[in-house]
């Protein structure tokens, strides 16, 4: 296996201002789940995650050429929001962008999920 890495950027919906101490999970099976908080910027460092290398994948009927990971974003004032499906190619860094949508503070959380489709490779 070699890697790819993933940096999360977390801004509010509309304004696209960043989201600083945002809690973020990236989960991949078989894996430990990494957590981290964005900074002042609303990123994230880059982070390792394991991906098959590209050559397996340049045959018919082999696997894809890239791993998949599960991103949830948490903060206070906010809905969570999740991403499945989030692909990491080998050699390469994935900018996953999150927007955040203000809540009520009488409204309980809700997760807002989005499922990102496989690449027609």
């Amino acid at each position: 296996m070699t890697a790819g890495t993933i940096l999360v950027a977390v801004t509010t919906s509309d304004a696209q201002i960043p989201i600083e101490d945002a809690e973020i999970t990236i989960e991949q099976s078989a894996q430990p789940d990494y957590r981290t908080l964005t900074d002042e910027s609303g990123l994230t460092l880059p982070f390792a995650v394991a991906a098959p290398p590209a050559s397996e994948s340049k045959n018919p009927g082999t696997p894809t050429p890239y791993s998949t990971v599960t991103v949830t974003v948490r903060r206070d004032g906010y809905e969570t929001e999740r991403r499945t499906g989030v692909q990491i190619f080998p050699g390469t860094q994935t900018r996953q962008r999150i927007s955040l949508m203000p809540v009520l503070p009488t409204m309980p959380d809700q997760i807002e999920s989005e499922a990102t489709p496989p690449q027609n490779l």
